[in-house]
């Protein structure tokens, strides 16, 4: 049932042939251990107690409504907002589907609980979890009301995180179409979340405002005539944009669309019909063709957007992709951000992607293998001309004219384009993108020294995703590729753009999941050594304290602190405050020994006296840990060694 759904390759060991017809306590059958285990250190443990739970409830879909379950809904919403491993979640997700689709609105508590954790979570940007979370969003929903439900839905609408609006608008697309109008019964509700819509519609994220009216557009076409003047009401700030109400109008054609397919499946499934068509089957010798009624997803009918205009690199299409007849481009629902994940993973066939409609070049491994070698001299200093025209010949080895024009030309915004086209799924499932994962790493490398944002932020997302399928194929990347990866990926530290520095500032700690952080923490070290540049040095040493703070090892703690004491003396107030905040945090975690860190103290003699004005000044949770998107341990007004 739910464990079989998601493409995602988890160690379920046997399926579950047999399922109760009676109501059970699945609580009483998990083992004594299953709560330690979800709060165990190793996530194998974490995702094997997740599984099991998972199980049983595959095997007993009716659940009792009295037994006790707060303790369990608790622990996995705990696990969906902490939990480091995709795996795990993805897994906890299930379980929440699970629960709420058996549970519906028998446990009061469940949304309360559930909701905040599972939006939040929905930062995320990995495909796997966003799909899984995205699905037990929608069952949280189907056990509560808009009314109910408002405070979480407006405050995931409201967050900083794009993840979190935009898939949290997604989901009310789907509620509204599933709820009908049912949905405006409350007033005051519906419109507080019709407000956010339309304020969300004129962000600076192209995917948000995609999601945002793709809502606005199921919520009109689900509005009843009565109800209409709130509606109304609720848009009027975009009444005259006609980009934006071209694509209201278009999605609640493709709303009612899916409404009134739906409608004519359940009544092909109705008793009478059903039994006449199983009869005319079973007289012809053919096998009724089986039909699945999801009453609570609709597809994704997105148009192009056309409501911002700050990002041109989107509208250039090349030339040579647009006029080669050998290679027929795909229009597609593609994501503008790896934040518009669809709600489920994609399925590819061969009459969906065709050979001919692939930007890449079909090639046997051997082939591959001996054409993609390691490319001579590359090495973590600025590509030479020499390297990148050893790059550019390997390239066309992997790479179909139309993309490779695309990702060659001197139009940086035909370079974005053809990121977007690789980026496909489709296009990232082929072998020949994985072979070549190598060159399109160091092609990407290549790219973040261009003095051109759009270039360098879809540069750093090309690099996230590549490294995206080591992960999905339980894979480390290798000594040299880490060495002559990072150091390119650091030098936009160096950068002014703030925007730039943040999304190098989470890919780099990303990195960690497939290499030894503390190997990084050495790549991070020679590059500080190497580095005269204030604000560099400070993004590294920032980095070094979340690493020290993720997962500190006794014998990467010392190593780091006393290599960071020069720098507490440095003469940039910057590189200073950010030197002490690590040590700081490492005292503030409580997870290592502070008799190891006497010997700090002689050095900062008022570290603990620091600490607690960070405390009093409510600043010690965002020095401890992990809003990258949080500047503070950069400001002067810190307290100053």
């Amino acid at each position: 049932m739910h464990g079989s759904k998601g493409g995602m390759a988890l160690a379920r060991s046997e399926p579950v042939k047999t399922q109760s017809a009676e109501a059970v306590d699945v609580v009483k059958l998990l083992p004594p251990s299953f709560h330690d285990d979800l709060k165990s250190n190793s996530w194998n443990v974490r995702i094997n107690a997740v599984e099991k739970l998972l199980k049983l409830l595959d095997a007993n879909p009716l659940l009792d409504p009295k037994a006790c379950y707060g303790s369990v809904i608790s622990e996995l919403a705990e696990l969906i907002s902490k939990e480091s491993n995709p795996g795990v979640v993805a897994v906890a997700a299930k379980c929440i589907t699970a629960l709420a689709r058996s549970l519906k609105r028998k446990l009061p508590l469940l949304p309360r609980i559930l909701l905040p954790a599972v939006c939040f979570r929905l930062k995320d940007k990995k495909p796997l979890v966003v799909s899984a979370l995205a699905e037990a969003l929608d069952a949280i929903m189907e056990t509560t009301s808009m009314e109910a439900s408002c405070c979480f839905v407006a405050e995931a609408l409201e967050s900083k995180y794009i993840g979190v609006k935009a898939q949290t608008a997604l989901m009310l697309s789907r509620y509204f179409v599933h709820v009908g109008s049912s949905v405006f019964s409350c007033a005051k509700s519906i419109r507080l979340i019709l407000d956010d819509l339309v304020k969300l519609s004129s962000d600076s994220d192209a995917a948000v405002r995609n999601a945002a009216l793709t809502a606005l557009g199921a919520a009109k076409a689900v509005v009843a005539d009565t109800e209409s003047v709130l509606y109304m009401e609720a848009i009027a700030p975009i009444k005259d944009d006609r980009p934006k109400m071209n694509k209201i109008l278009m999605q609640e054609d493709c709303c009612r669309k899916d409404m009134e397919e739906k409608n004519e499946v359940r009544e092909e499934l109705a008793p009478g019909k059903r039994g006449a068509e199983n009869l005319s089957c079973q007289n012809g010798n053919l096998k009724p063709t089986e039909v699945k009624a999801d009453s609570f997803t609709m597809p994704d009918n997105t148009v192009p957007d056309e409501t911002h205009h700050e990002t041109p690199e989107k509208e250039n299409l090349n030339a040579a992709a647009r006029h080669d007849s050998n290679v027929a481009v795909v229009k597609q629902k593609l994501p503008e951000s790896p934040y518009m994940a669809t709600n489920k993973e994609p399925v590819l066939s061969v009459s969906t992607f065709v050979e001919s409609q692939s930007f890449l070049c079909s090639l046997s491994d051997s082939r591959c293998q001996s054409s993609l070698c390691i490319i001579s001299q590359w090495t973590h200093e600025r590509p030479t001309d020499l390297v990148i025209t050893e790059l550019r010949s390997r390239m066309t080895v992997v790479c179909k004219l139309s993309l490779f024009g695309l990702l060659w030309s001197e139009d940086l915004n035909e370079r974005c384009s053809g990121i977007d086209h690789l980026m496909q799924p489709h296009e990232m499932a082929k072998d020949t993108f994985i072979l070549g994962r190598g060159l399109f790493l160091k092609w990407s490398c290549v790219q973040l020294y261009a003095n051109y944002f759009p270039l360098q932020s879809h540069a750093l997302k090309l690099i996230r995703s590549i490294l995206e399928t080591y992960i999905d194929r339980d894979e480390s990347l290798s000594d040299s590729d880490a060495e002559c990866l990072l150091p390119h990926v650091l030098y936009l530290f160096e950068s002014e753009n703030r925007a730039v520095r943040i999304q190098v500032r989470e890919l780099t700690v990303f990195i960690a999941k497939v290499y030894p952080y503390d190997i990084i923490l050495r790549l991070l070290t020679d590059a500080l050594a190497r580095s005269t540049n204030d604000v560099f040095m400070s993004e590294c040493i920032n980095i070094m304290r979340v690493f020290l703070n993720v997962n500190p090892l006794d014998y990467v703690v010392p190593q780091v602190l006393n290599f960071l004491v020069s720098y507490l003396k440095h003469k940039s107030a910057i590189v200073r405050n950010a030197s002490a905040n690590a040590f700081i945090s490492v005292y503030a975690r409580n997870v290592y020994d502070h008799e190891d860190l006497h010997q700090y103290t002689a050095i900062i003699p008022d570290i603990l006296d620091r600490l607690d004005e960070y405390k009093k000044m409510n600043m010690v949770e965002s020095v401890i840990f992990d809003d990258l998107y949080n500047d503070c341990p950069f400001k002067d007004n810190y307290p100053r060694v």
